[in-house]
């Protein structure tokens, strides 16, 4: 396992985030929140028709 991640903060745009997986070849991202992480998938944004 990579030690090496991609995150976004929480209040970033879904659009960031999908440019973020495109850019680094990525298809689950984490995301960062004062509550803890959680993810995003590239799937989870097709299927709410984001991108």
């Amino acid at each position: 396992m990579t030690k090496k991640y991609v995150s976004v903060d929480s209040k970033a745009l879904a659009a960031e985030a999908a440019k973020l997986m495109e850019q680094n070849k990525i298809f689950t991202l984490i995301v960062k929140d004062n509550s803890g992480p959680s993810v995003i998938t590239m799937h989870a944004l097709l299927e709410a028709g984001i991108i």
